[in-house]
C-alpha cells in the first residue's frame, strides 16, 4: 500500500471516527433530555397529583412546561401524567430551582372533584347559560348573576341535582351601579375564584341620535363599566393564587361599525382591546384573558322590543351558531392561550374583509348593520 493510499486511509477514518463522537453525543444529549426531563416529569406529575399539591423539581420543568408552545407539543405527554390545561408549574419561596405543580383540580367532600367557582354574568339564558351547564359539567362550582330570579333559580336547581355542584344566585341589574358594586365586592371576597366570565349585554337598533340616550348609557354601564369593576375585583386574587381566567364576552361587531348600532360596536371593540392589554399586563401570572367575538348565536339576545322586526329568516341559516358550539369553541381556545377567539369560520370570514377596508368592508357593515 503506497503512502497516498495510506494517508487517504487514515484522513477517512479519522473523519469517520469523528462522525461516530458527534452522533454519540447526539445520542448523549437526547437521552440527557429524556432522562432529566421527560422521565423527571412523568415522576414529579404522578406524585403531586396522588400525594398533593406541591413537590420540588428541577427548574427545567417550569421552562418546559410553562411555555404556551413548548407546552402544546408536550401535550400528549402532559395529559398522560396527569397536567391539565390550565394546570401550571409555580415557582416557590427565594430557593433557588424549588417549584411546584400546582393543580386547579381539588378534591371535594365525598371525592367530588371540584375545580373552583366561576362567576357568570348574563347567566339566565343564551351564551350565559350555556357557559353555566359546560362548566358545571366540567366540576366548577357556580355564582349566576343576572335579572331574572326564577329563570336563575331554575338553573341552580338543574345544575345542582345534575352535576353535584353549588350554584349560587345573585339577581342584579348591571345598569345600575349600586348592583354592580354589589356584585364587585361579592368577587373581591370570594377565595376560591377561579374564572370570570363576563357575558351580560344586549342590543339596541336605530340611529344614535334617535335612540334614547339613557339606553346608550345602560350598554356602556353594562358592557364596558360592569366588566372593567368585576375584571379589577377578580385579579388580584387570582394573581395572587397564580391562577384563572376572565372571558370577557365581545363580538364581530367590534371589528366593524355598524350603521344602527353605535355604541354597541363601539362597546364591543373596547372589551377587545381592554382584553388584550389585560393578558399583556398579566404575562407570566397564569391569569388568562379571552375577548369572544361570536357572530349571530341562537339566543334570546333579538327577542325584545327593539327587535321587532328582525326576522331570523333574513340571516343565512349558514351564519347561525348555537350558545353550545360559540362556548365549547371559546373553552378550548381557552386552553390554547388565543387572547382573541372568533367562533366559526364564517365569522372569522366577516372579519377578515372588514379588517381589508375598501368598498367590501363598508358594504358589510351597511349589510350587517341593517340586519342586525
Amino acid at each position: 500500500m503506497s503512502k497516498e493510499t495510506h494517508r487517504k486511509y487514515a484522513e477517512n477514518a479519522e473523519i469517520f471516527g469523528l462522525l461516530i463522537r458527534m452522533l454519540l453525543i447526539l445520542l448523549g444529549l437526547v437521552a440527557g433530555l429524556v432522562f432529566f426531563w421527560l422521565f423527571p416529569l412523568k415522576l414529579i406529575a404522578r406524585l403531586a397529583h396522588r400525594y398533593g399539591y406541591s413537590t420540588p423539581c428541577p427548574s427545567s420543568l417550569a421552562w418546559l412546561v410553562n411555555n404556551p408552545i413548548r407546552r402544546r407539543y408536550m401535550r400528549p405527554l402532559l395529559d398522560r401524567v396527569g397536567i391539565r390545561s390550565g394546570e401550571r408549574v409555580l415557582e416557590l419561596g427565594p430557593g433557588p430551582g424549588t417549584f411546584t405543580v400546582e393543580a386547579a383540580r381539588r378534591v371535594g367532600p365525598e371525592g367530588r372533584i371540584i375545580n373552583g367557582t366561576a362567576v357568570i354574568t348574563g347567566a339566565s339564558s343564551g351564551i350565559g347559560a350555556a357557559f353555566a351547564r359546560a362548566l358545571a359539567a366540567r366540576g366548577y362550582d357556580l355564582v349566576l348573576v343576572a335579572r331574572r330570579e326564577e329563570r336563575l333559580t331554575a338553573l341552580a336547581a338543574e345544575l345542582q341535582a345534575r352535576h353535584a355542584i353549588t350554584a349560587e344566585v345573585l339577581v342584579a341589574d348591571l345598569a345600575k351601579h349600586a348592583d354592580i358594586e354589589r356584585v364587585a365586592r361579592h368577587i373581591a371576597g370570594m377565595e376560591t375564584l377561579e374564572m370570570l366570565i363576563n357575558n351580560a349585554g344586549f342590543g339596541t337598533t336605530g340611529r344614535f341620535f334617535k335612540v334614547d340616550l339613557a339606553r346608550h348609557l345602560e350598554m356602556i354601564h353594562v358592557h364596558v363599566v360592569a366588566s372593567v369593576r368585576f375584571c379589577h375585583a377578580a385579579l388580584p386574587g387570582m394573581v395572587a393564587h397564580g391562577r384563572g381566567a376572565i372571558i370577557n364576552l365581545a363580538s364581530v361587531a367590534a371589528f366593524l361599525p355598524l350603521v344602527g348600532n353605535a355604541t354597541y360596536s363601539a362597546t364591543k371593540r373596547f372589551l377587545v382591546t381592554f382584553s388584550q392589554s389585560l393578558q399583556m399586563e398579566l404575562a407570566g401570572t397564569g391569569v388568562r384573558v379571552q375577548a369572544l367575538c361570536p357572530g349571530f348565536t341562537y339566543s334570546e339576545f333579538h327577542d325584545t322590543p327593539e327587535y321587532a322586526r328582525f326576522k331570523r329568516s333574513s340571516i343565512p341559516a349558514f351564519m347561525w351558531m348555537s350558545a353550545e358550539g360559540v362556548v365549547a369553541g371559546s373553552l378550548k381556545a381557552l386552553e390554547r392561550n388565543r387572547v382573541v377567539y372568533i367562533p366559526g369560520f364564517q365569522n372569522r370570514l366577516i372579519v377578515a374583509l372588514a379588517e381589508g377596508g375598501g368598498l367590501a368592508s363598508w358594504l358589510l357593515s351597511r349589510m350587517m348593520g341593517r340586519r342586525r
